[in-house]
């Protein structure tokens, strides 16, 4: 990994910490700004409160497009490959399986941050293309 792919934006959801890969995002939004078309990827699992998610992260993979709400964009981070690790098998299930990876990130006052690492195919609403198209 170099560069662009080790550059990710670390949002704050639901008490979690989300690492998103730079590559993927389109953009980011106030929520209420963002394109009313864009279809919402759920992260399943994660407590319900658009209304504390004042941010929408456009995710692009080609063409195809969904929004992610967010609490907060802490920034931009490198991760090294080194700090990342895969998911085992056995953890994976349909609840969790818009998460690939999960990183321990440097945070403020010496402290340590869990970090996931998210994986748009995982997401519950999929991703469509512009003209809706599955």
């Amino acid at each position: 990994m170099n560069g662009l792919t080790e550059s990710y934006m670390l949002f704050f959801l639901s008490g979690f910490h989300f690492l998103l890969p730079l590559e993927w995002i389109g953009r980011v939004s106030a929520a209420d700004e963002a394109d009313p078309e864009l279809p919402e990827a759920v992260l399943t699992g994660l407590p319900e409160g658009q209304d504390s998610r004042p941010y929408m992260v456009t995710v692009e993979c080609g063409e195809r497009k969904a929004g992610i709400r967010a609490e907060g964009i802490t920034g931009l981070v490198r991760v090294l490959k080194e700090q990342i690790w895969e998911l085992p098998g056995e953890v994976k299930s349909q609840m969790n399986r818009y998460i690939s990876a999960m990183a321990l990130l440097d945070g403020t006052e010496g402290g340590r941050i869990l970090a996931y690492v998210l994986e748009p195919a995982g997401f519950q609403t999929a991703l469509r293309d512009e003209r809706g198209v599955d």
